[in-house]
């Protein structure tokens, strides 16, 4: 993990939303939406279009290792060039954290891709992709590394529903592992994007997809050793 996406987990910023505090602006219409990289200035939304950024109220550039990446914009003018490119101006941005997924069937006797706590707060499918905003436990500051699996569970799975599992590795971040008790912990957010083209084709959406994760069994939202496996079916857009 980078730390320009540590730095944006650590910042915890909520689903982006379009702040009804800024200035005035004029625009054709107003976006939040997650896309794939192609360049810091031209993204591709999991809806179709092509969008340039001519206008950044943000101050930063988009990094160009990034694949993924939330946006909010102002979408200001259609091209020439295509019905579904667009000039925009990007209001704010959170990197998606993004790999392959893993089948469930691959991982070794012995092996985990991830047995830690973290809770899905919002998951849909769109652009061949599973999307999720997540939470999890840092230690204040932090400075691990943290990793994230999305496994298919290739083998419980059938030809009309789809299972899949949020995994996260806290690299031995844990109140578990530091003996620390979670008041030097604070609970951040960030964005996961999975391509699941493979497994789950942009053209289908006949099919039942479920996303289980492992998170803190509490009702008062306090952290216990007791954990709880969590399921939701997932949008596909």
């Amino acid at each position: 993990m980078k730390k320009y996406f540590c730095r944006i987990i650590l910042a915890a910023a909520a689903i982006i939303l379009l702040d009804s505090c800024l200035p005035e602006r004029e625009y054709l219409f107003s976006d939040a939406v997650m896309c794939s990289v192609i360049n810091p200035v031209r993204l591709k939304s999991d809806g179709g279009n092509i969008y340039n950024i001519v206008e950044n109220s943000t101050g930063s550039l988009i990094p160009d290792t990034l694949k993924r990446v939330m946006i909010s914009c102002d979408v200001l003018s259609a091209t020439a060039s295509s019905p579904s490119e667009y000039d925009i101006r990007i209001i704010d941005f959170m990197a998606a954290f993004s790999k392959d997924p893993v089948y469930a069937g691959s991982i070794e006797e012995g092996e985990t891709a991830g047995d830690d706590p973290v809770k899905v707060t919002q998951a849909w499918i769109s652009g061949g992709y599973l999307n999720s905003y997540i939470n999890l436990l840092l230690r204040n500051p932090s400075e691990v590394d943290h990793d994230f699996n999305l496994v298919y569970d290739d083998s419980r799975s059938t030809s009309d529903t789809l299972y899949f599992r949020m995994c996260h590795d806290a690299k031995g971040e844990t109140p578990d592992d530091t003996g620390l008790s979670v008041a030097h912990f604070v609970t951040a957010g960030t964005y996961v994007s999975f391509p699941i083209e493979s497994i789950l084709p942009q053209s289908d959406k006949s099919k039942t997809v479920y996303l289980e994760w492992e998170w803190f069994d509490s009702d008062d939202g306090s952290y216990s050793t007791e954990r709880k496996t969590f399921s939701a079916k997932i949008i596909i857009q």
